[in-house]
């Protein structure tokens, strides 16, 4: 396996052009890797996504989960209006490491009405401010 490698300065121009953050394969033996790329979404895509899913997964309460399979914890998310429908898997993490937990969490909390109500919420700032960004603050609630 390789070292591991900072980013070049091409790799670095070419994600403040394009917003993609390069994602490069190395230490595969291949020179030739297709670079992969993890686009940063906007807020309409981010909007967009969240409206696609149905609304019966949308309603529902997210919640993540543990159970044990072959000497490995699966952490899984599901979603549930408690209204007949049932329990609806949405995701599931596997993994030797100890984050697979903290991230099945993470995707539970990331839900779409919490994700649309983030976007609701940057807007009515927006609103309130005439567009200017406001200043990030401390969970205190002070200036950074």
């Amino acid at each position: 396996m390789a070292d591991w490698q900072p980013m070049t300065e091409e790799q670095r121009q070419r994600w403040k052009e394009t917003g993609l953050f390069p994602v490069e394969r190395w230490g595969m033996g291949q020179t030739d890797a297709t670079p992969l790329v993890c686009p940063l979404p906007d807020r309409a895509l981010l909007r967009a996504l969240a409206d696609a899913i149905p609304a019966h997964i949308q309603s529902s309460g997210w919640y993540a989960t543990g159970q044990r399979f072959e000497a490995r914890t699966v952490h899984s998310v599901y979603g549930d209006n408690f209204r007949g429908m049932g329990r609806q898997a949405i995701a599931s993490v596997i993994s030797v490491g100890s984050y697979s937990g903290p991230l099945a969490d993470y995707i539970a909390a990331a839900c779409p009405r919490t994700v649309l109500r983030l976007l609701d919420r940057i807007e009515e700032l927006e609103r309130a401010t005439d567009g200017v960004p406001v200043a990030p603050k401390t969970p205190d609630g002070e200036p950074t």
